[in-house]
């Protein structure tokens, strides 16, 4: 079966499976919530990426910035950034 053709809760369980022991399995476990549930309730990372363009056969990323988010607080103890180093050349 097609990935696509999965549900979102098949393609988290295929996920949780395969994952070894760490942060993106601590993610995984934990259930979404409910589609009912608003915004103010939920803690969520805004993340932005920086590239160079579109194309991921030609372009890269050059940075990655995240800042949490609790609720209607935006938590800037919690923000950070990685700039991506081209060690290819």
């Amino acid at each position: 079966m097609s990935l696509f053709r999965r549900s979102p809760e098949q393609r988290r369980e295929k996920a949780l499976r395969s994952a070894r022991p760490g942060p993106l399995h601590t993610y995984l476990e934990a259930p979404p919530p409910d589609l009912g549930t608003p915004l103010a309730d939920l803690r969520l990372l805004a993340v932005d990426i920086e590239t160079t363009g579109l194309d991921p056969r030609r372009d890269r990323v050059l940075s990655i910035g995240w800042l949490p988010v609790d609720g209607g607080r935006v938590l800037l103890g919690g923000a950070g950034r990685v700039v991506v180093r081209d060690e290819g050349g």
